[in-house]
């Protein structure tokens, strides 16, 4: 049994990363050795965090700048991935056209980057030279690897750390960064942007600091229990970890609930999928969260200490102790 409660928000997901890919592939050949796998997927936590959009610009046209906040005080980058949706049979991301002209406006107003480089290529462009610049549009090229999906072509911006950490590297101003896109081709495009997750744990020392989307959150009703959810051009549809979209009976993902006087409904917090992510949801729910209590308790860190512990990470471990139980009786 093995519990994986660690993700990355933006990607394909379609199990074309290198990581599900590989453990796909360890499951299959353990089995053949006569051993039995479960790889057990935190799903997500990241509903109304403001990570994911989705823009459709039709042909000549140019989208509605979009807003993506950088943080002060940030020793990483930033990134910000754009891809395309098919319209064709079941929706799926799909390699990016050629022809879709991004246009990056710096806080301070100045137009940094306008272009529609091509597969392989960088604005400003990459040098033999170590130089670096506030930031760069790097165009990722499709790829055929054998033994998974192909990795699919997308726009990859880059925002320089807002704060220095290498005196001869420079930094991007903190606040809005804003971006429009011109679809230059003849067919119109389905957008989806995925700002890739960069902050770090609680309990650790100060790294990154989650950049995000500017939108806004509206109160809805769901499951009859009041909550929130964001307004186009953003959405919580695909905002699930992209580590949890390769198809095995025994890959597990798992989302969590929250118990409110015995109606169980989704967690506040919990990732949703999409159609054209993975399986489109989560495989697994567990309930660990209570109306009048938070998490569930675990052992600490250290012997003989206690602590609680949420989210859909410790909704991955209460289904990892089951699926050993199952297989791993307790002995009298």
């Amino acid at each position: 049994m093995i519990n994986i409660s660690y993700g990355v928000l933006a990607g394909q997901k379609d199990g074309g990363k290198f990581i599900e890919a590989q453990i796909h592939r360890e499951i299959t050949l353990a089995e053949a050795l006569g051993q039995q796998v479960h790889v057990v997927y935190a799903y997500g936590n990241s509903l109304n965090a403001q990570q994911v959009a989705r823009v459709q610009i039709a042909p000549g046209a140019t989208s509605d700048p979009l807003v993506w906040v950088i943080q002060p005080d940030d020793p990483v980058p930033n990134f910000l991935e754009i891809r395309t949706l098919s319209s064709a049979g079941t929706p799926h991301l799909t390699s990016l056209p050629e022809g879709l002209q991004m246009t990056v406006t710096a806080p301070d107003g100045g137009q940094v980057i306008q272009a529609a480089p091509a597969p392989g290529a960088a604005v400003p462009p990459l040098g033999a030279a170590r130089s670096g610049a506030p930031a760069r549009l790097y165009h990722a090229p499709e790829r055929v690897v054998s033994g998974r999906p192909d990795c699919l072509g997308f726009y990859n911006l880059a925002i320089a750390p807002t704060r220095r950490i290498d005196p001869d590297l420079p930094i991007a101003p903190a606040g809005d960064w804003r971006i429009t896109i011109t679809n230059t081709t003849t067919a119109p495009v389905d957008l989806v942007l995925q700002v890739q997750r960069g902050d770090t744990a609680p309990g650790f020392n100060i790294g990154g600091r989650q950049s995000f989307l500017e939108g806004t959150a509206v109160p809805v009703v769901h499951d009859g229990h009041p909550g929130w959810d964001v307004l186009a051009p953003l959405t919580n549809e695909g905002t699930c970890s992209a580590y949890a979209s390769a198809s095995h009976p025994r890959i597990h993902t798992v989302g969590a609930q929250k118990d409110v006087l015995g109606q169980v409904t989704a967690a506040d917090y919990a990732s949703r999928g999409a159609l054209w992510a993975g399986s489109g949801a989560e495989t697994q729910n567990r309930v660990v969260d209570r109306v009048f209590t938070y998490g569930q308790r675990t052992t600490g860190t250290y012997s003989g200490t206690g602590s609680r512990l949420s989210g859909s990470s410790g909704a991955a471990a209460i289904l990892s102790r089951e699926l050993v139980q199952a297989v791993m009786p307790p002995t009298a």
